[in-house]
Order: structure tokens, then C-alpha cells, then sequence
């Protein structure tokens, strides 16, 4: 197994100033090992050998929407984590780590061949549990969010998240992608978000993955468009 932490092939950045809206662009290639992803968009871990890979998304500078592309060929487990927190494992929570530790992670199996979604509220929400109270259920689930689709996108900010597959979804809540603000284990919760690739974001070996090839990031200072006039889900 071959570990590497930054010491990956660094291809530079754009950043581009508009009239309105500042934005920062790169790209991770799992499939060439490159990437051109430096501050604010931090690739924290790489796993050569098995293309997965960690990312820490810095937001604390007036950014104010994470945009993701990814791009994917043959896939098979767990493809995509995006948490509010550096322990989100997948399936909801983060071991009472931060109360602020909402999460969607992206799914294939035997019985989801066609991938499905799912996004968890922070522990803030009072809403459904699982049976026995053990743990959230999702506040938004999409089956078949894949198939046939070898392209998904997501746009993220502070209560708002936007995915794009072969169907879509918006979701605002005040339970989702917290930015800033209180967090009762934390102290103040931190402005970054966490990206785990043909991974989830720590641990749990047994919840990785395979066929996400690359992804491209784009933070923007403008809100995420598609929150603007969604729907709230308290």
C-alpha cells in the first residue's frame, strides 16, 4: 500500500475574480494520480494503490458554496462521504465527535446496483430514528441516483445541499452543513468540510469503495443558486 500525503503532483490553481463572485478551481485525478488542488481545497490523504482519497475543504475564507463533479466508471461500495465533520464514517453521525456532523454519503451494492443517496441531519435535529432509537434515519434518500449516469454534482453550503445525478434533489435545512456557530462537543464548529473519495471519511475499513476517477472542485463567495429558493425541511 502506498500512502501519500501531499506529496502528490501539485499542477497549480485558478482563481478568478468576477464582477460579483470570487471563485477557486482544481482537480483530483484518482485515475493519473494528479492533482491540481492546493489551500483552500487540501488533499489530507491518498491511498495509491486503491484510489481513494481524503480532502479537506477550507470555507473559512468568505466562501460561501463548495461545488463538486464527479466523474464515474465501475462502481462499487462506498464512492462518496461529503461530512460537516473530520470523524463522519458514512450512515450518520461521527461518534459524538461534533454535534455538528451532518453527512451524505454515496452507495452501491448488490442491492442499490444503481447507487443511492443519503443525507443525515447534525444531532441538533429531532428527526426520525431508527428503530430502537439507534441511530438517523436520512433526511434525504435517492435511489438509482446513478444508473445510467457516469456524472454526479453537488453544490454545498452553510443549511444547503443540491445533488444531481440521474435525478436530483435540493434540500435547505438548519440541520445540514453548518458554517461556523456553536458546536456543544467542539466548542465553536469550524468552517470545513470534509470529502472522503472511494472512502468514507475515517475509519471503518470495511466502507470503502471503487469507480470514482476524478473530481473538480469550484468554491464560489456567491450562495449555492439552487438553495436560494428551496424548499425548508425543519
Amino acid at each position: 500500500m502506498k500512502t501519500l500525503s501531499i506529496a502528490l503532483i501539485i499542477l497549480g490553481f485558478a482563481l478568478s475574480k468576477g464582477t460579483s463572485a470570487e471563485t477557486f478551481e482544481c482537480t483530483l485525478r484518482l485515475d493519473v494520480f494528479r492533482t491540481s488542488c492546493t489551500y483552500p481545497v487540501l488533499i489530507e490523504e491518498i491511498n495509491q494503490d486503491a484510489s481513494r482519497a481524503l480532502v479537506s475543504v477550507d470555507m473559512s475564507e468568505g466562501w460561501q458554496c463548495l461545488k463538486m463533479r464527479a466523474v464515474v466508471m465501475e462502481p462499487e461500495g462506498f464512492l462518496l462521504n461529503i461530512g460537516n465533520s473530520p470523524t463522519n464514517n458514512g450512515g450518520g453521525g461521527d461518534g459524538s465527535t461534533f454535534s455538528n456532523d451532518s453527512e451524505l454519503d454515496v452507495i452501491v451494492t448488490e442491492a442499490n446496483s444503481g447507487g443511492v443517496l443519503r443525507a443525515y441531519a447534525n444531532d441538533f435535529s429531532n428527526g426520525p430514528r431508527l428503530p430502537g432509537g439507534s441511530g438517523a434515519q436520512p433526511i434525504l434518500r435517492i435511489d438509482d441516483f446513478l444508473a445510467p449516469f457516469r456524472r454526479i454534482d453537488f453544490e454545498i453550503g452553510d443549511q444547503c445541499l443540491y445533488a444531481k445525478g440521474r435525478k436530483n434533489s435540493t434540500l435547505q435545512s438548519e440541520f445540514i452543513y453548518r458554517l461556523g456557530g456553536l458546536d456543544e462537543e467542539a466548542g465553536e464548529n469550524d468552517f470545513t468540510y470534509w470529502v472522503g473519495v472511494n472512502r468514507v471519511i475515517t475509519g471503518l475499513s470495511s466502507r470503502n469503495g471503487s469507480g470514482v476517477q476524478r473530481v473538480r472542485f469550484v468554491l464560489s463567495t456567491d450562495p449555492c443558486e439552487p438553495c436560494l429558493n428551496a424548499h425548508v425541511v425543519e
